[in-house]
């Protein structure tokens, strides 16, 4: 696990390196799990998550479900670009060749 983000009520915790996994923080329970996900951040009203799929998308997830609404941005140029997601008070965006 190298990404951990808590969802604002405090209730969901999201695990991220290659699998994107949705925790119930009180009971432990592991709710969903999906492939191919790095570091994620939670919408402010924690319905919501943005994550990068490694394969240059940004997307956006339903928090409950784990489902991809859509694809925010794709990096483009370069075959081996991909976004930088970095989760601090905020969410930063860019495309690297890293």
């Amino acid at each position: 696990m190298n990404f951990v983000a808590i969802s604002p009520d405090g209730q969901t915790v999201a695990s991220a390196y290659s699998k994107l996994k949705l925790w119930n923080k009180t009971s432990g329970e592991l709710r969903q799990t999906v492939d191919g996900f790095g570091p994620v951040i939670f919408s402010p009203d924690g319905k919501e998550l943005i994550g990068s799929d490694g394969r240059g998308n940004v997307q956006l997830l339903d928090a409950a479900t784990g489902a991809v609404r859509r694809t925010l941005s794709t990096c483009t140029g370069a075959s081996h670009q991909k976004p930088a997601l970095m989760a601090t008070s905020s969410l930063y965006l860019r495309c690297s060749s890293t």
